[in-house]
């Protein structure tokens, strides 16, 4: 891989970045949507596309994918060190040796891919055309789209899988965001109505302290939350935007929970989202379509903009910029090397 002084990736209108932390053998991936005309900028800075990687917490990046600046997300294979998954604009890609190379998987007709999701060795992508799976690491594809009626419906933008408790114990039931609410299914194969019918909806997340607490978000209507009751609360009455499309979860305090707008910064709740507060002191960029915890300080936030990085290291209270600095970052992941 080339070494360009930055680890990065860039993804269409997406951010992926693996953490390589101060204190752990982390990695910090960064994908990225497209970079600005080089004209805007001295000729003298750099501009980054596609995938970026750091293992030194951003001191240096090497690039991983050049193929298409429109990268949307990063997912790593939890049982192979090596296999990463990239969602971009014109599909799904796959690299057997930790992003030395990469080949499609997705046929072209398929076209975009917003998420990737592997769950039991059976390969989910989320796209326009609704969700489909492979059982054969993406040499075919199936349609899974059963009980979803509608176009709106089958507009997949987002999938996620949730271990939740039942009285039988446990059990994973996937969700996905689409133009028509948000839709579960608890055996892969056929979907049922989760809730927000009718809403458009972008992204959905789950918190890591608890599963079973959702937020699902739309850059026309705002943010809600799901909670233990599984009903949905809409969260946006007292923003000043409803243009929500980026969230992130406190590690270990379900209550705490951070937003990235189209038009506005950061806003921040630690209630819950009963109450926001604006967080955007040092942010210079209002569309932040990435935000993520560093996974061993809570009190440091990555958010990524339509011009680059910033970090918070003092859980909000003002913003600097961090390591790329001019670039459309989509999404933030971090990476753990296997033991």
């Amino acid at each position: 891989m080339k070494n360009i002084n930055v680890r990065f990736a860039a993804l269409t209108a997406a951010l992926a970045f693996a953490l390589a932390s101060q204190a752990g053998a982390q990695s910090m991936y960064l994908c990225l949507y497209y970079a600005p005309l080089q004209k805007q900028f001295a000729s003298s800075l750099q501009l980054y596309q596609g995938v970026l990687a750091s293992d030194d917490y951003g001191e240096t990046w090497e690039q991983m994918f050049w193929e298409t600046s429109r990268v949307n997300d990063i997912y790593f294979d939890p049982q192979d060190d090596d296999r990463y998954y990239l969602a971009t604009d014109y599909g799904c890609f796959l690299s057997d040796d930790a992003g030395e190379s990469w080949k499609q998987l997705t046929p072209m007709h398929l076209g975009t891919v917003f998420t990737v999701l592997l769950l039991d060795s059976q390969l989910w992508i989320a796209t326009p055309k609704g969700p489909y799976t492979s059982d054969d690491g993406g040499d075919t594809w199936e349609a899974r789209t059963a009980g979803l009626s509608s176009l709106n419906a089958k507009y997949t933008s987002d999938i996620i899988a949730v271990e939740e408790e039942v009285l039988a114990g446990k059990r994973t039931v996937l969700y996905i965001a689409t133009a028509d609410g948000v839709y579960s299914s608890a055996d892969g194969k056929n979907w049922e109505p989760a809730g927000l019918q009718g809403h458009s909806i972008d992204n959905i997340e789950s918190s890591p302290a608890a599963p079973e607490l959702l937020a699902a978000t739309s850059v026309l209507e705002g943010i809600w939350l799901r909670g233990k009751d599984f009903t949905w609360s809409f969260k946006a009455e007292e923003l000043y935007s409803k243009k929500v499309q980026s969230v992130a979860f406190h590690p270990s305090d379900p209550e705490t929970i951070y937003i990235g707008f189209r038009d506005f910064p950061v806003c921040k709740t630690t209630d819950g989202g009963a109450e926001w507060k604006t967080v955007n002191a040092g942010l210079t960029n209002n569309n932040v379509p990435a935000l993520a915890f560093d996974p061993k300080d809570a009190k440091i936030v990555y958010a990524g903009t339509e011009n680059g990085t910033f970090i918070t290291r003092n859980a909000g209270e003002r913003w600097e910029t961090f390591s790329i600095r001019f670039g459309f970052v989509r999404a933030i992941r971090f990476k753990e090397a296997q033991q």
